[in-house]
């Protein structure tokens, strides 16, 4: 009870993370208090299961799903470590441009062209889901695409927003408006 008090007093002490700079390009960066959250919560969870795998009882062997925790203890530790190299180094989450947007999650960074995206929508659990047009690709290394990509939604980039915005809608509908301007022959080099 303490630490979800907790997480939403520090998550909502700071400011948003979505901006548009000059150009009107759309840039999201980890917020603060977001990142601090998800890797006290992250940490704290893999501390207890190390734990409780470090006291299992001397003549058990780990079974099936004791080695399941340690991947998960793994993953969220490499997870943590680098939101928070991104966060600290100001790298956005995910940022658009002329020719398209990019996306740089724990994984890897990826590249997605205007013209390879069908549509935008919020997932759930503060994720966003990119809609590919059929046969296109992120630009990217293969396992950053192959962690990326949507495990429920088929050709769709799955971009996690829990350290970024609270509403992932938001980021959605100004990706979508953002689109439509570089369709309606507001720029960008691959209009169609």
């Amino acid at each position: 009870m303490f630490l979800g008090a907790f997480c939403r007093v520090i998550s909502a002490g700071w400011a948003c993370a979505m901006n548009t700079n000059a150009t009107q390009n759309l840039v999201v960066h980890h917020s603060p208090g977001r990142t601090v959250a998800f890797v006290i919560i992250a940490v704290g969870w893999a501390m207890a299961q190390g734990l409780r795998l470090a006291f299992h009882s001397p003549g058990q062997w780990l079974g099936v799903l004791d080695a399941l925790g340690v991947l998960l203890v793994a993953i969220l530790g490499y997870v943590s470590l680098m939101v928070t190299i991104q966060s600290v180094s100001g790298v956005p989450v995910l940022q658009t441009s002329d020719d398209g947007i990019s996306v740089s999650n724990p994984w890897g960074a990826l590249f997605v062209r205007w013209s390879d995206i069908a549509g935008f929508s919020p997932g759930k659990f503060r994720w966003l889901r990119i809609l590919l047009k059929d046969g296109a690709q992120p630009v990217g290394l293969s396992w950053a695409r192959i962690l990326s990509m949507s495990v429920w939604v088929r050709n769709t980039l799955a971009v996690q927003m829990y350290t970024t915005v609270s509403r992932p809608e938001d980021v959605a509908r100004a990706l979508t408006e953002i689109q439509a301007r570089y369709r309606g022959g507001g720029g960008g080099r691959d209009d169609p």
